[in-house]
């Protein structure tokens, strides 16, 4: 009997399989014509009739809405394509980042079916990240769309267009702002339906998840502990600036205190020259690149930021800087090295990923030192021992040989 029943599906398996590869067939030949919409009607035709590749590719091949992305990749699933699987649970979770349709229960459901019927298709990591998603369906399900209309979402800046939008929401119910009697289990449904990034997903949803099955009170969620994500790491490198910038503005009111100057213009103009002059240099000179290209690049901006304020009162408490040569003399070798380091640049510039230095870079710089430098050396000839002004024009000088010597470095590397 056990037999019988084995060959009438076979049977129904080939009949079935005969009755979308023609309109399958149909379909891949138009595509490969570049007449995708003809080629759509039929993939439709064939999807219909239980063809997984037909269901993958309308969703793979051709835009659509998320609805009806989820269903395509989750019936090519169930429906034994290699590689929906992976899609579906993605759309559905991992990637869902969507308040309404993410559903890590409807994810597992799809999982499991699939697992069902054909244990050999696999994903990635798939103990760990079945595990993290059986976590996630523990969680009783936010309603997105009711939670949307109680807190008119819609009208929020970042609500269509910002990949954290959701982590954001998830972030402020973890400080008790916005919403009402907020709770560790809402910021977890908040962590499990703004998830975008698989890595992030799994470090985030796990975290959280231990804070509410433990029933302990609301931890703060910080999405900069857990973004790897390119985008991520720049916003949150923009964050700490932010912060880091807010430190500074009360340094510079307490070094004016502290030194007692009359002339709070002349060291808020410093500054502000000082931050224009730094940030061109970082983003236009010291060939930051990579993922993390813009933590890099704010982290140094930063660095320089602070160990400038920090010399600023080791000048002011008496340190007077060594300076080797005349300002005649650096002053013409440095002109010397400028003219040889852009016509390198001209000849060959340097590009990367996510940066680019050219003799026009080059250039901007230089233009920015200038002034830099002669508003700076005014500023320290105030507040120093060491009253004269082209003494500092000269440490100016000398430092900024100094940043030449590391760009040709550069330039050499990238040889």
């Amino acid at each position: 009997m056990k037999k019988i029943i084995i060959l009438i599906n076979v049977f129904l398996g080939v009949a079935y399989s005969a009755s979308f590869t023609e309109d399958l067939n149909t379909a891949n030949a138009l595509y490969e014509q570049n007449k995708q919409e003809e080629a759509k009607n039929y993939y439709i035709k064939a999807s219909k009739n239980g063809s997984a590749e037909a269901h993958f590719k309308l969703a793979y091949q051709y835009i659509t809405n998320k609805e009806e992305s989820i269903y395509h990749y989750s019936e090519a699933a169930k429906l034994g394509h290699p590689e929906a699987l992976d899609y579906a649970l993605e759309a559905l979770f991992f990637r869902g980042n969507d308040l309404v349709l993410a559903n890590p229960r409807k994810a597992l459901e799809v999982y499991n079916n699939v697992k069902k019927n054909n244990s050999k298709i696999t994903i990635y990591n798939e103990e760990n990240y079945i595990k993290i998603l059986k976590m996630a369906s523990e969680v009783p399900l936010l309603d997105g769309e009711e939670f949307i209309k109680r807190y008119q979402l819609e009208k929020d800046e970042g609500f269509s267009d910002d990949s954290y939008y959701i982590w954001k929401l998830a972030e402020k119910a973890s400080r008790g702002e916005r919403f009402k009697n907020p709770s560790s289990e809402l910021v977890l449904q908040l962590i499990i339906k703004g998830g975008s990034v698989p890595a992030e997903v799994k470090s985030a949803v796990s975290d959280y998840y231990n804070i509410w099955k433990n029933g302990k009170e609301i931890v703060e969620f910080d999405i900069c502990n857990y973004v790897t994500s390119t985008y991520g790491m720049s916003m949150c490198a923009a964050r700490q600036e932010k912060r880091e910038n807010d430190k500074i503005e009360k340094k510079l009111s307490s070094i004016l205190t502290d030194l007692k100057l009359n002339n709070k213009e002349l060291l808020y103009s410093s500054y502000d020259i000082t931050s224009q002059y730094l940030k061109t240099k970082v983003w236009n000179e010291e060939g930051h690149d990579g993922s993390g290209y813009a933590v890099w690049a704010i982290g140094s901006l930063l660095k320089q930021k602070n160990k400038y304020l920090e010399f600023m009162k080791k000048i002011a408490n008496g340190f007077v800087p060594e300076c080797k040569g005349s300002l005649a003399e650096n002053d013409i070798l440095l002109n010397k090295r400028y003219g040889e380091i852009k016509e390198k640049l001209k000849k060959t510039p340097l590009r990367g990923m996510h940066m680019s230095i050219t003799e026009e870079d080059f250039e901007k710089v230089q233009r920015l030192w200038i002034p830099y430098r002669d508003t700076n050396a005014k500023l320290y000839a105030s507040i120093s021992k060491q009253k004269e002004i082209n003494f500092w024009k000269n440490y100016f000088t000398i430092q900024r040989m100094k940043a030449y010597d590391l760009l040709e470095i550069l330039i050499e590397d990238y040889k």
